[in-house]
């Protein structure tokens, strides 16, 4: 019996001996299968990768981007189209207060410039420098200007919704090399996908937007569908928005009769200095300085009402701005209480209020004449060159600074540089409207004229065929436009009347 035993336990050990593999084999079987489900994992990474290269190619994820939503990526598509021809010669960098308070066009007709406003909705003055950087390897700009109020915190507005105004703004730059040198500065390492990548920053549309992807899908289809903004039906799109048209209600303005100021700086609560304020003002300033480029700080007003004791946010904003000894104009602590009546404020108590586009005419024009009275620059004077004319001519402001010319079938000339008595009228012309024929007129700035709001047209013309001699028009000074070179008057008069010579202009009392 144990001979037995120990014979099948010779034979259980041959066994043994036989089915097990070699310490080589079983590293090759363990390598092997490492291998295995390494390439199982790069197989669905693949997978996954090319479904959200697919999805972000096809934009299924991409945010509303109809209407105004659309204006960060055509403001950069509009300023790469652009420079490819001609150069900038004032660039406005800022957030959504910059690109509702400043209107482009009117800036370049009446500085004789082409001026650009690089300034995204949501933005922070961490866009304004990425932004100037890479605008700078299109083009050399003149002067620089920066609105302030993307160094202000809103801290009412969640750590998730600045990181996502930021992708926006980051999604829409168009030179890579720089996207991917600002990324640190501008997101944590968990962020990176999401800042390439709609499909991963939207994700979350399976679950609670899905109409959203739907409306993408067909889109896609039918791209004819897209809702439209202003900007898109312009054949000159220089970066403004334009979404406030009337003013402050009396129901609003006495509310802040019975609560005071929405804002009071004191309170940090609502608002604060960006911590990084310092640190990309500075890096602003010096990119401008290496580029030989001046630099002008911009505030653009809220209505003095809606903000308190604003001298205490000034003052620490001016910390960082002075010791860089740059220009800063404060239309904020330079309150024009005349200019800057209620109509030019957005109809909100909210925190955030814009201008509306009455008072981004205001803001312009003394923008623009900060600009030559304070600055101590001289910009390039393109009123004379043919290939800026025909960029602006007929565009928003144009009229409102330079004379139609002789081959404008739209726009009849009564009068062009003529001089009468002390005046210089540079030009008068009208044109037809529905109900009436409007007539604008331009006296070049005097002393005298500047007083007066407004002036006594004596003019010749014809009513129905029959000549009409000494026509007494009078025409109201335009308030909220106020061109560099000439004062500015605008005037009805009745369709039957065709004026064609321009015999008097008198100065009127009222």
């Amino acid at each position: 019996m144990s001979s037995s035993k120990g014979k099948n336990n010779r034979q259980s050990n041959v066994n043994v001996a036989v089915d097990a593999p070699s310490k080589k084999e079983s590293g090759n079987s363990w390598l092997k299968s490492k291998y295995v489900l390494l390439l199982k994992l790069v197989l669905v990474l693949s997978v996954v990768l090319y479904c959200i290269h697919y999805t972000d190619s096809k934009k299924y994820f991409d945010p509303d981007m109809e209407m105004a939503a659309h204006a960060t990526f055509k403001r950069w598509e509009s300023f790469y189209e652009l420079t490819e021809k001609d150069s900038i010669d004032i660039l406005v960098l800022g957030n959504s207060h910059a690109n509702h308070s400043i209107n482009p066009k009117n800036l370049s007709a009446t500085t004789g410039t082409i001026s650009f406003v690089m300034a995204q909705s949501g933005a922070d003055i961490s866009d304004a420098y990425y932004s100037l950087e890479e605008a700078l390897t299109r083009t050399r700009p003149k002067l620089c200007v920066v609105e302030t109020y993307g160094c202000i915190d809103e801290n009412y507005v969640s750590k998730r919704g600045r990181a996502v105004s930021r992708m926006k703004c980051f999604s829409a730059r168009q030179n890579f090399n720089l996207k991917m040198k600002s990324m640190p500065d501008l997101y944590e390492y968990d962020d990176y996908p999401a800042a390439w990548s709609t499909t991963i920053r939207n994700h979350e549309f399976i679950f609670r937007d899905t109409a959203q992807i739907n409306r993408n899908v067909l889109l896609r289809k039918k791209p004819y569908l897209r809702k439209k903004a202003a900007f898109d039906t312009i054949p000159l799109y220089l970066g403004r928005m334009l979404r406030f048209q009337s003013g402050l209600t009396d129901s609003l303005q006495n509310i802040y009769k019975e609560k005071g100021p929405r804002i009071v700086c004191t309170d940090t609560s609502g608002f604060s200095i960006n911590s990084q304020a310092e640190y990309y003002i500075r890096k602003i300033a010096d990119l401008c300085k290496r580029n030989d480029i001046p630099l002008l700080f911009l505030t653009v007003p809220m209505y003095h009402k809606h903000i308190g004791n604003y001298e205490l946010w000034h003052n620490e904003l001016a910390k960082i701005i002075d010791p860089l000894q740059v220009k800063w104009y404060d239309m904020q602590l330079d309150y024009d209480s005349v200019a800057y009546i209620p109509e030019c404020f957005e109809n909100t108590y909210d925190f955030n209020q814009h201008i509306t586009y009455q008072g981004s005419m205001v803001t312009t024009y003394k923008l623009a004449h900060y600009i030559q009275d304070s600055m101590g620059i001289t910009l390039p004077n393109r009123f004379d060159d043919p290939q800026w004319n025909k960029l602006f001519y007929g565009q928003e402001g144009y009229f409102f600074n330079c004379a139609p010319n002789d081959q404008d079938t739209a726009r009849h000339t009564v009068a062009r540089n003529q001089k009468i008595g002390d005046l210089l009228v540079k030009s008068l012309f009208w044109e037809e409207s529905k109900q009436s024929r409007r007539m604008t007129l331009m006296i070049q700035k005097d002393e005298k004229v500047d007083k007066r709001d407004t002036v006594m047209l004596v003019l010749k013309g014809k009513v129905k065929g029959q000549v009409v001699w000494n026509a007494q028009v009078s025409a109201p000074k335009v308030a909220q436009i106020d061109p560099l070179y000439h004062n500015l008057y605008i005037v009805n008069v009745i369709k039957d009347f065709e004026p064609d010579s321009l015999l008097s202009v008198r100065l009127s009392n009222k």
